[in-house]
């Protein structure tokens, strides 16, 4: 099935992730913390460079951006509770999207994450992803400091922008028809239900069905 991502034109490389910030329990405690599962491949958008540990083997495994390390909050082995599930640390990781060792500012809390978490998406076939990561074919052209990039990046930005609102517009459409053909199903479960009550026969009520939904 064509997702939104496939149509973007012009992406050399589009990367799907699932981002949310939220309250973690760490040993009783509450954090700030940021979930993220992405792809966690060689050639994968702002890959990840293993720091310590090992890589998730499961979806109950996790690895931790290496800011979290220095805090002392967070050890390889440390069972974090998200959404009250258990996930396991087993590694630290370095991100270049993260340029400082601060970490990120969250709507969490008081402001400041204490973790952020890494999930691989290999072991989420079902995720509703949350943030797409493009790289397009031509913007290696240009200066990422000049004024033609930013026109280049908000003409791309707009495009994304527009064709995001038609595939929310066909999803609706798609739950709309959803919802009508659940209904027929069980007003017509109903009536053939009623009609058995008053003992109207198996073909009666075949007939019965067809001259209502003719």
């Amino acid at each position: 099935e064509k997702t939104f991502k496939d149509t973007i034109d012009g992406a050399k490389y589009v990367q799907a992730e699932y981002l949310s910030d939220s309250y973690f329990t760490l040993d009783g405690k509450i954090i700030e913390g940021r979930e993220n599962i992405r792809p966690m491949d060689d050639d994968s958008i702002n890959k990840l460079s293993l720091y310590e540990g090992r890589f998730p083997a499961s979806k109950d495994e996790c690895v931790a951006l290496t800011f979290s390390s220095t805090s002392n909050i967070i050890k390889i082995g440390s069972s974090i509770y998200i959404n009250n599930e258990e996930k396991k640390v087993v590694g630290f990781v370095n991100d270049p999207f993260y340029l400082c060792s601060n970490g990120d500012a969250t709507n969490v809390g008081d402001g400041n994450l204490d973790v952020v978490t890494y999930f691989d998406e290999k072991f989420f076939p079902d995720m509703n992803y949350s943030v797409l990561r493009i790289v397009y074919h031509d913007s290696y052209r240009l200066n990422s400091f000049s004024s033609d990039y930013s026109k280049y990046i908000n003409e791309k930005i707009n495009l994304v922008s527009q064709g995001k609102q038609q595939m929310i517009s066909k999803r609706l459409e798609d739950i709309k028809s959803t919802i009508r053909d659940e209904a027929t199903k069980a007003v017509k479960e109903n009536i053939i239900q009623s009609l058995k009550d008053i003992g109207v026969s198996t073909e009666e009520i075949a007939n019965i069905i067809d001259g209502i939904l003719a």
